[in-house]
């Protein structure tokens, strides 16, 4: 339902960030990859370096089998929303050393 809400009241689903990034730990796959893909929705301008940040944490802890479609999703976030060179460099490394044998391909530049 978030995900249809996004394209009418960006505002409205951002309040509930918090619970989406909880869910994207949620033992259910289904779950996680449903809350991963709304994460994912949610990144803009303002919010990228704190979802990076909490991604990026989770990513550490994550089940193996979910952490392909997580750094994949950080990646795709960093790439599209970074702030600066230095920030984008800083956050592809600690995707690659959490999860370097699950990164398929991080960068398209």
């Amino acid at each position: 339902m978030l995900m249809k809400a996004i394209t009418f009241d960006d505002q409205a689903v951002q309040r509930h960030r918090v619970t989406v990034l909880e869910c994207v730990k949620d033992p259910d796959a289904s779950i996680r990859k449903r809350a991963l893909e709304l994460v994912t929705l949610l990144v803009n301008e303002n919010n990228v370096t704190q979802l990076t940040k909490e991604l990026i944490d989770y990513l550490e802890i994550s089940d193996e089998d979910f952490k392909e479609d997580l750094s994949a999703k950080i990646c795709f976030i960093v790439e599209k929303f970074s702030p600066e060179k230095l920030w984008y460099i800083d956050q592809m490394l600690k995707v690659l050393c959490e999860a370097g044998k699950f990164v398929k391909v991080c960068v398209s530049k």
